[in-house]
């Protein structure tokens, strides 16, 4: 008989353990992105849509309505607080439909963080693409960060929505709140130089740029710096002497350029493929430095001409490995004209001074260099020693800072930087 009562005890204690279990399981709390104050959004244009895009249409990604969700505009970031009461977001991202068939403009990137880290990131995601389905634990998280990148392409049509976005809560309900206060990614390094360690940010992706002038020449060069540090780079260049209209800002001859100016540069016989950035520094210059294809370090250095009508792009790839490597660059020959205000024909081209072949040595470098040069057809190509421009620009003196913990935006006579 005692062994009996035992038994039962001991069955009808399981039975209650499991039944606890089982109720705390099924304790969690639904609460719905769109439930929470989205007008704490910072976004580019429109209102934080609750339950409808930022423009008051309805929700449909590739096809498929939603009832709710957070309808928003690249750029844009929403602070929630979870306070560690939630376990788990879910949601389906997209951009949202543009006519039918949708249209398959528009490119937007999702990324949400927790608590200064990126905890995850989408590809990039364009018109008509099918929803991609987030499942996120955040167990013993206390704040995050909803961001929608523009693609690093402008921001037209970038109408993104967080779909179906809820979190599972089984404490503190989440609520949105204003901007943390954030570190700085870039930092004061030797000589006055300002740095960005970017192999120790755990915020990526991140996108910047900075603008850059001469007496005859100016650029602002777009950058970014994807999750996996693999670098995208592109620039408008101004030449304000080769004049379209005899007035005006928009008078003066500009061109924007891409992954056409870039080098195409093979390591024997295989594609260089992107370059995984480990530092950035501001120096007069924009420098960034990597990897690629295991020992090869990459530097890109760019900065405008302080007299001549060139900006630059200076490479240098060194091998740190223990055998010889076959480094071929293909040529780069890029050519606008128009026939400015006064009859005189402009020239832009770009160009590449790399040899077509070379072989590089343990320990060596071969440094090469794109030109983005303007001229008139009348006129010969302004030479250029890549070596003289490049120290003349480190000798200009460094930008000041804003208040330390606040964004700056950094101005000089030939230098602007956002950071």
């Amino acid at each position: 008989m005692p062994t009996s009562i035992g038994r039962y005890v001991s069955s009808f204690v399981g039975m209650c353990l499991l039944s606890v279990v089982a109720t705390a399981a099924t304790a969690a709390e639904e609460v719905r992105l769109s439930a929470l104050d989205l007008s704490r959004a910072q976004q580019a244009s429109g209102k934080p849509g609750v339950n409808q895009t930022f423009d008051g249409k309805p929700l449909r990604i590739a096809g498929h309505d939603y009832a709710n969700g957070f309808g928003t505009h690249s750029p844009s970031t929403l602070y929630v607080a979870l306070k560690g009461g939630s376990t788990r977001f879910t949601a389906q991202v997209g951009i949202n439909d543009l006519g039918t068939p949708p249209k398959t403009s528009g490119s937007v990137e999702f990324v949400i963080e927790g608590d200064g880290k990126v905890l995850w990131s989408s590809p990039l995601m364009r018109g008509a693409m099918p929803a991609l389905a987030v499942d996120l634990d955040v167990t013993g998280i206390e704040n995050l960060a909803f961001r929608v990148s523009d693609g690093f392409d402008g921001t037209g049509r970038d109408h993104a929505v967080w779909a179906d976005a809820t979190f599972q809560v089984t404490g503190a309900k989440p609520v949105t709140m204003a901007a943390p206060p954030t570190p700085p990614r870039w930092t004061l390094g030797e000589n006055m130089t300002t740095v960005w360690s970017v192999a120790k940010d755990a915020r990526l992706p991140h996108a910047d740029f900075i603008e850059q002038g001469g007496l005859r020449v100016g650029q602002v060069v777009s950058y970014r710096v994807d999750a996996q540090r693999a670098l995208s780079m592109k620039r408008s260049v101004v030449w304000p002497t080769l004049r379209k209209k005899k007035n005006g800002t928009f008078g003066t001859t500009i061109r924007s350029y891409s992954k056409e100016a870039d080098p195409v540069i093979t390591i024997d016989g295989a594609p260089l493929g992107a370059v995984t950035v480990d530092q950035v520094v501001l120096d007069g210059t924009l420098t960034i430095s990597g990897h690629a294809n295991q020992d090869l370090m990459v530097t890109r250095c760019n900065f405008p001409s302080s007299t001549v009508r060139t900006a630059i792009d200076r490479w240098t790839l060194r091998n740190n490995g223990k055998t010889a490597r076959t480094i071929a660059v293909a040529p780069i020959a890029i050519r606008h004209q128009e026939t400015g205000f006064n009859g005189i024909v402009n020239v832009v081209e770009v160009s590449c001074t790399a040899p077509t072949s070379s072989v590089l040595a343990p320990g060596k470098e071969l440094t090469f260099a794109v030109f983005f040069t303007g001229h008139f057809e009348t006129e010969p190509v302004d030479k250029i020693d890549i070596v003289a421009e490049e120290k003349a620009r480190a000798a200009t003196p460094p930008p000041r800072s804003a208040a330390p913990g606040r964004s700056a935006r950094w101005s000089t006579p030939i230098q602007r930087c956002r950071h």
